[in-house]
């Protein structure tokens, strides 16, 4: 069983509103890039995308049937998701996206991964970051996250470079490959299918 949750302060852009923070940049895309129905606006397509990829990179599940509950914002796009998965190997996922962050906290993002052989917890928010793989015989294998190098440490450079490097044909590291974006994007289109008809959706 997965379950995970990836929350932001964008309750604005879901609106139509500019991101506030970004008031001082020089480019800022158009609101409508996530508030917009028809451009695959919403907190699912918007930030939802990179929760399952990073579920998809741990777990190399592949998703068959999924539900969704959301909360519409005022231009019909989804604030929030409350999603149930059923996985072609038999796993159950249930997976919950939120816009309503305070501005300044940074949100929050964890996968918990439960397994015949144990557990991994992975925590992204500040103050709480970890990476913890707890065993079913006591082992515990746990990797050092630094306080602020989870949600806050969030940048944009790292993955243009790696983007660059990936077009020059250098062997990089693609965390990011293909293959996960397409299950990311199959996932995220049963998901939207099943916010309109309230109905479980295949994959």
């Amino acid at each position: 069983h997965v379950n995970a949750s990836f929350s932001s302060s964008l309750v604005d852009l879901f609106q139509g509103i500019p991101l506030s923070e970004s008031s001082n940049h020089t480019f800022r895309p158009l609101a409508s890039t996530w508030s917009d129905p028809t451009k695959a606006g919403g907190y699912g397509w918007g930030q939802l995308s990179h929760l399952f990829g990073g579920v998809f990179k741990v777990t190399h599940l592949k998703a068959e049937k999924a539900f969704c509950f959301s909360v519409p914002s005022p231009t019909n796009v989804d604030y929030t998701d409350a999603i149930s998965v059923k996985f072609s190997n038999g796993a159950t996922g249930a997976f919950s996206g939120s816009a309503f962050v305070p501005k300044g906290f940074g949100g929050g993002f964890n996968i918990t991964v439960h397994g015949d052989k144990g557990t991994l917890y992975l925590d992204m928010e500040i103050k709480r970051e970890r990476l913890l793989v707890r065993l079913n015989d006591g082992t515990n294998l746990e990797e050092n996250i630094n306080e602020g190098e989870g949600t806050m440490s969030y940048g944009t450079k790292a993955p243009i470079d790696t983007f660059i490097d990936l077009c020059l044909g250098k062997n990089v590291i693609n965390h990011g490959n293909a293959e996960i974006g397409l299950k990311t994007v199959k996932i995220l289109d049963a998901i939207y299918r099943s916010m309109k008809s309230e109905k479980v959706e295949k994959v």
